[in-house]
């Protein structure tokens, strides 16, 4: 009998336990359940937030350029202004199909009536409009003119350095923009340039010097160092750059004092 009631007892408790562990795999069941629901909650709101277009917000102080069709200097060409709103575009993050919505302000005057009637009839895409504007106002100098433009260019008498270097990079610019091929090694030819039209003989030498000891200087580097090393010329002490000038008045001086303890004396001078 005492046998009987041990086996029970251990048959009693093999069921308790394999009771428990049955709660234990039901409550983890539950809880995988709840965690795949919440991920898919979570996917679902993620995929909702990607399809609904991001709100535009044009900040008061980013004020967007209006374009007119003006082709005068100092109005900023359609080149510019295309430009621009691409990159209005990418920092705003403007959708595709709301990027027409946001150009359309901001033409003005003749553009505007360009792109209302010349404009193919069902195509009103972004580059469709700037393709227009392109063709309508932009640039129609030969690209061969361009490029002698560019390769004449010289430092003008009174032209700072700076102002002669960030000319030179604005026709090579005109020049990329309408063939970004044609000229391979921008920043070589650049400096290559900069170098052959400065005004002054001894900074040219200096500055080809300076290109062929280190080829890793940059076109803005080299304009700097000329800059530098022109300005240093100019600070030298007058004794220095004008020697000439300097005997010349000590000749006068002499007549003028008639100080004879000189080894140029009256005798020496040329007679009248």
């Amino acid at each position: 009998m005492a046998e009987l009631e041990e086996l029970k007892r251990e048959f009693a408790e093999m069921q308790r336990r394999l009771a428990e562990q049955a709660g234990a795999l039901d409550h983890a069941r539950s809880e995988q359940r709840e965690a795949l629901s919440l991920a898919k909650a979570v996917i679902e709101q993620q995929a909702s937030t990607r399809a609904t277009p991001a709100t535009i917000y044009v900040p008061r102080e980013h004020k967007l350029a209006d374009f007119t069709g003006s082709t005068k200097p100092g109005d900023g060409g359609v080149e510019e202004w295309i430009l621009s709103m691409k990159s209005a575009f990418r920092v705003m993050k403007v959708p595709e199909e709301d990027q027409v919505e946001l150009i359309k302000p901001h033409l003005k005057g003749e553009a505007r009536d360009t792109v209302r009637f010349m404009l193919t009839e069902g195509d009103n895409s972004v580059e469709s409009i700037f393709k227009l504007l392109q063709e309508t106002y932009g640039d129609k100098v030969p690209i061969g003119t361009r490029l002698k433009d560019f390769y004449d260019r010289k430092q003008a008498p009174a032209e700072t350095i700076r102002a002669y270097a960030y000319d030179l990079r604005e026709r090579l610019y005109k020049v990329k923009r309408r063939e970004p091929g044609r000229v391979p090694d921008e920043e070589g030819v650049l400096k290559e340039q900069l170098v052959l039209g400065l005004r002054d003989d001894l900074l040219r030498r200096e500055m080809k010097r300076r290109i062929k000891e280190e080829q890793s200087l940059t076109f803005a580097q080299l304009m700097q160092d000329a800059i530098t090393w022109s300005e240093e010329e100019e600070a030298q002490p007058e004794s220095i750059l004008k020697p000439p000038v300097r005997a010349k008045a000590a000749v006068h001086t002499t007549v003028a004092t008639g100080d004879t303890s000189s080894p140029l004396t009256l005798e020496k001078l040329p007679t009248q």
